[in-house]
């Protein structure tokens, strides 16, 4: 509710007010409805008397008349409205994101001795609530856990539809519930080791078909760092063994290197110089890369 009041022209004896009050929100059809009253009043020193004319304009819709006043008898006169009753208005749409301002105006003419005044506001609608809500208890999802996805509807009768996708991949959907449970294993799978994913849960909300707005939350899984492994099996052997070999999809490379000295000298022990010889597969569609002489 809002309550809009000044003074008129000849002085703080009397005043004009005017109050508006929203009411019957309507969510399912984002409309709601307002009602008002406006009136003179007159503090305890007016005793004049005589008669006025009034405008009152609420979105549009417009009230004018003529009032006689005798403050001498009485102190407050109602041009719309009353002391106990309102006007309300018809269903008022709000925007297709729920948010609505409607200009209210309450003019006083016509009198020498109240005098003139005028109330030019814009009244500010409750914002209606339109896409469903998303939360995650996660940021992080890490091995072993699950992300719980939440969703809040403002109306029953709204209908959603909730996918998630990852590194902004095509959408996998989760369906048209309220609750969701995400693995770690179910995105491990899907994005393969050694890797990281971004994943981007949206819920859409629709009216009858027709979509109202979308909300989206985040968290992000890591499946690891390709490991590096030396080996020396103390027989001349000696090499690296990065990743995993490709045996599916889910690899990117394999790769065995071998050291051996260039018959550069050694000092102290250390080895001064030596080659590497890159040996490297890969998966079809995979490109690959290697460096073949490192010096140290």
């Amino acid at each position: 509710m809002s309550t809009y009041t000044t003074n008129t022209s000849t002085g703080t004896h009397y005043t004009l007010t005017l109050i508006v009050e929203e009411t019957d929100v309507d969510i399912n059809n984002n409309r709601s409805k307002v009602r008002y009253k406006a009136y003179l009043t007159g503090d305890s020193n007016t005793t004049s008397w005589g008669a006025a004319s009034y405008t009152v304009t609420v979105n549009g819709t417009q009230h004018t008349g003529n009032f006689s006043y005798d403050f001498s008898n009485q102190k407050t006169y109602y041009c719309v409205g009353g002391a106990s009753t309102w006007v309300t208005s018809g269903y008022i749409g709000h925007n297709s994101d729920g948010t609505k301002s409607i200009s209210v105006a309450f003019t006083l003419a016509g009198s020498s001795l109240v005098g003139s005044g005028s109330i030019n506001q814009t009244f500010a609608l409750t914002t209606i609530p339109r896409a469903s809500t998303i939360s995650c208890n996660r940021t992080v999802l890490e091995s072993g856990q699950s992300a719980t996805i939440t969703i809040t509807k403002y109306s029953n009768s709204f209908t959603t539809s909730t996918s998630y996708t990852i590194n902004g991949g095509s959408a996998i959907s989760l369906g048209s519930g309220t609750s969701y449970s995400i693995s770690y294993s179910t995105i491990a799978g899907q994005i393969g080791s050694y890797s990281a994913g971004e994943v981007v849960v949206t819920c859409s909300t629709y009216n009858s078909g027709t979509l109202i707005g979308s909300n989206s939350v985040s968290f992000s899984v890591s499946t690891g760092n390709m490991p590096l492994s030396l080996y020396d099996n103390l027989t001349g052997t000696v090499g690296a063994t990065i990743g995993k070999k490709a045996t599916t999809g889910g690899f990117n490379v394999y790769a065995d290197s071998k050291f051996s000295t260039d018959g550069g000298t050694t000092l102290g022990g250390v080895l001064k110089n030596y080659i590497v010889e890159c040996s490297v597969s890969a998966s079809s569609g995979y490109n690959v890369y290697s460096n073949g002489l490192v010096e140290m």
